[in-house]
């Protein structure tokens, strides 16, 4: 018999995930800046270059490809300011790695997104969405506006890329993708941070963190129970006992005796012995 192979499903494993419904206890070194607002439900934050600032939340790191998702709106972004979310290292160094990074900033006089990916050996990568940066046509946000952001970070492919829609209408604003040159490691944090950004000093960005989800996929192979084989059973012989029947042995029958037979023999024995005493 030829048993097919059993298919691999995959399930979804969940790192962390938090709606801001109530407090998620993040760490930060400026609590004034960083915090749960709870009358919005949502993450607080302001970010300003040059002074260190950072929240985070630690995660159980994988060795594997993973997904990203979270709502952000920002309210006010300064000219040469920016917001940085992402998955990062102990340290938090928008500079160094491992760390993927997403950004709403306003540079070049446009308020612009970005994927920043800095690897082990402090490789960067990055790309934005105007269009000095990246080929394609020039997208911006606007503060006031919710967005969805999306990062998947795909380790078989040494790919990361980036998804932004509009989150009211989920209509696309950008995205892109990145091809590194190694895997990542080593990311413990979901953070906020400015730590390393020393050239936009005084320039602050603020607004709100919601719905964060950083999942991945796993193979899960099915338990599946062998069907039950019932013993076959078979009828239970019935030995019966054979009487065969008793043939009884061949009778000889015998002819009567003649009455006649005796008498006629002594006749002629009489006739026999007349004859002779003749002769003589």
């Amino acid at each position: 018999m030829i048993i097919s192979p059993i298919s691999a499903v995959t399930e979804k494993v969940t790192l962390y995930q938090t709606d801001f419904s109530a407090n998620p206890n993040w760490t930060t070194n400026n609590p004034s800046r960083y915090y749960w607002n709870e009358t919005a439900g949502m993450y607080h934050y302001f970010v300003e270059g040059g002074t260190n600032g950072y929240a985070f939340i630690p995660i159980t790191p994988e060795d594997s490809s993973f997904v990203l998702e979270f709502d952000v709106l920002p309210t006010r972004t300064d000219r040469d300011s920016a917001f940085r979310f992402g998955i990062t290292g102990t340290d938090m160094n928008i500079n160094k790695g491992p760390s993927i990074y997403t950004e709403f900033s306003y540079r070049k006089n446009l308020p612009s997104m970005g994927l920043r990916v800095v690897t082990q050996n402090n490789n960067l990568y990055e790309i934005g969405s105007l269009s000095a940066d990246y080929p394609g046509e020039t997208k911006v946000f606007e503060d006031g506006v919710p967005y969805h952001v999306t990062v998947r970070y795909q380790k078989e492919r040494l790919i990361t890329d980036i998804k932004i829609n509009e989150k009211p209408n989920n209509t696309p604003v950008w995205g892109y993708f990145l091809n590194l040159d190694r895997e990542l490691f080593f990311m413990e944090r979901l953070a906020i941070s400015s730590v390393g950004d020393y050239g936009n000093i005084g320039k602050s960005a603020e607004g709100y963190v919601d719905n964060i989800d950083l999942y991945t996929y796993r193979e899960v192979v099915p338990n599946v129970t062998a069907p039950t084989t019932e013993p076959t059973t078979f009828p239970t012989a019935t030995t019966r006992e054979t009487t065969l029947p008793v043939t009884p042995p061949p009778t000889t029958t015998r002819a009567a005796a003649n009455p006649w037979v005796p008498l006629v023999a002594s006749a002629i024995s009489g006739l026999l012995v007349l004859a002779l005493y003749r002769r003589k």
